[in-house]
Order: structure tokens, then C-alpha cells, then sequence
């Protein structure tokens, strides 16, 4: 799923208002209060990401947020809060109104440990099912019905209803340097991704929800060098969705079935090896080689069954 939030095309971004107040704060330590206001103009030349038949339109982003953002001798934390809409002119049915709140830490505790984290919230806007022009046509006299009824249906269907989305992601970390040259990062957390249909509707979104981890170690072979060695793992569960009632035509024993995705379960793990050369302060060069394991488990899964006679 790609939320339409997110578009390609020109932009032009012109930062309306954005003013800093210096806060009271501990010797050695700074409080800055930024608000913003950002309107952005854009233009889309395939808002539908169609092959044939592109539509344009202009985009018009209006963002306000604020940013609160402490920094100091032994490391920063930072809280910030946003709304967004979003205005496509030649379609509205793609408007919406996005927000977002979120944070993150980064605190020296010891002399060689550090400890960091970050979260965000945010709920991405619905937009409505979209359609091309509605096909008319005439019922001719051979064909079943009245002749020379009017039969209005619903155009091709370009891009299907999409609900709200809510979000959400974690992750908190230590860094440990255990030698002037070598340093071991844990870190973690968990993010959910939940679709908010109607009330009452069928929804074939499927939320999921799970977790992420790894352990790196970095390894400084020369003021210019350095070796990686990345293990991490995750899992990712994907909520049942049921795709409504179907009847069965069974002669003996007609009913309906439900039909449904089932819960799935994803396990991945991989480790990598890497080696990177700072040329310069811009540029660098990466080789790494490694491997990964994926594991897909459905359970409780509904569907449709055929038999051949």
C-alpha cells in the first residue's frame, strides 16, 4: 500500500515562517521552541501512476509544526508535533489531512555508554474510491431489457478507497565502546501499521503489528577504514481479514462460507559482513556480503475450495 501522501513531481517550497526562542535551561545546556509554517507547491504529472493516460494536477502542501529540541554536553532530546493537508486541484477526491507527533533521545550515561531511542505517531488521511467517467449506452432492440433504456455504469475503477492509517513505530538502543577503536550497538522496538475502515464496511486492509532488533559491531581498522558485522532479526504479524459471505449453489445443501486471508506470521534474520573507505567527507565506498532467512507461516486461512469429479 502507498498512501497518497507521497508524490512525485517539481517542488517549490518556500518556508513562511520559522523563528527560534532560547529557553532557561542547565549550565551547558540549550532549549530551543521552533515553530513553522511551510506551504509547498508542487506539481504531479501522474498523480495515478497509470501507463496510459496520465493525469496531472498541481499539489498544494500546507504544513505547520513545532519542534522543541534540547542539546548539551552529554546529548540532545527532541520532541516535535505536525498537521498537514494536502490539496491535489484536479482531484479532490485525493485531499486530505495528515498529522503526527513524535520524539527522540540521545544521553551519554557513562564515560563509554550511551543510550538512544526514538518513537513517531501518525495517522495518514483517507481518500475516496476513484473512477473514470461513468459509461453510457443505449439497449439496442435484439438485446434482453427495454429498448432504448438509458444504462448509466460506473466508470473503469483507476484507484480504490483507501482508509485512515494510524502509524506507529519505537526503537530504543545502547552503544557501548569497548575499545578506543571498537563499539557495540543494541537496539530494538516495536511498529504497527492499523487501517481504520467505516463503521460497518468489509475492510480487506490488512493491519499488522510486530518487532524489530539487532546487535552491530564496528570495528575501526584505520582513521579512514572500517569493519561492520550487522545480525538482525524481525517479525511481523498480519491480522486475519475476512472478505465477507459467499454463497455456495450446493444442490443438497446450499449456505454461504466466509471467506478470509488467515493470520500470518513472518520471521526474518540476517547477518551481514561489511567493509567501508571514507575517501573524502562525502564520499565513500561500501562492499558488504551477508545472508538472510525468511520464514511465512498462515494459519486459520478460508477460502473457496474446487474438486474435480
Amino acid at each position: 500500500m502507498s498512501p497518497k501522501n507521497v508524490r512525485s513531481g517539481a517542488s517549490l517550497a518556500v518556508a513562511l515562517l520559522a523563528c527560534c526562542v532560547a529557553l532557561n535551561a542547565r549550565a551547558g545546556e540549550k532549549t530551543d521552541l521552533t515553530p513553522e509554517l511551510v506551504v509547498e507547491q508542487d506539481y504531479d504529472s501522474n498523480i495515478f501512476f497509470t501507463t496510459h493516460d496520465p493525469n496531472d494536477s498541481l499539489v498544494t502542501i500546507i504544513r505547520p509544526s513545532l519542534n522543541i529540541e534540547n542539546t548539551g554536553t552529554l546529548g540532545s532530546a527532541r520532541l516535535y508535533g505536525y498537521v498537514s493537508e494536502h490539496i491535489y486541484w484536479s482531484e479532490s477526491k485525493l485531499n486530505g489531512f495528515d498529522r503526527g507527533v513524535g520524539g527522540e533521545l540521545s544521553r551519554q550515561i557513562l564515560p563509554r555508554t550511551t543510550i538512544f531511542g526514538n518513537g513517531s505517531y501518525q495517522r495518514i488521511a483517507a481518500h475516496l474510491e476513484i473512477r473514470g467517467p461513468d459509461v453510457v449506452t443505449t439497449t439496442p432492440s435484439p438485446a434482453p431489457g427495454i429498448p432504448g433504456e438509458t444504462v448509466v455504469q460506473p466508470g473503469q475503477l483507476i484507484e480504490g478507497a483507501s482508509p485512515d492509517i494510524n502509524l506507529a513505530q519505537g526503537v530504543f538502543g545502547v552503544r557501548q565502546d569497548l575499545t578506543p577503536r571498537t563499539q557495540l550497538e543494541l537496539s530494538g522496538g516495536p511498529f504497527s501499521i492499523d487501517y481504520l475502515p467505516d463503521p460497518g464496511s468489509i475492510s480487506t486492509w490488512r493491519d499488522r503489528s510486530g518487532w524489530f532488533g539487532g546487535v552491530t559491531l564496528t570495528h575501526l581498522l584505520t582513521p579512514l577504514d572500517k569493519l561492520t558485522f550487522q545480525l538482525s532479526a524481525n517479525d511481523t504479524d498480519f491480522a486475519d481479514v475476512s472478505g465477507g459471505s459467499f454463497f455456495v449453489a450446493d444442490p443438497t445443501d446450499p449456505h454461504t462460507i466466509s471467506i478470509n486471508t488467515g493470520r500470518t506470521t513472518s520471521d526474518l534474520q540476517s547477518l551481514t559482513v561489511g567493509w567501508q573507505h571514507a575517501w573524502s567527507e562525502v564520499w565513500n565506498t561500501t562492499i558488504a556480503v551477508g545472508g538472510r532467512r525468511l520464514h511465512t507461516r498462515t494459519s486459520d486461512a478460508l477460502r473457496p475450495l474446487t474438486r474435480g469429479g
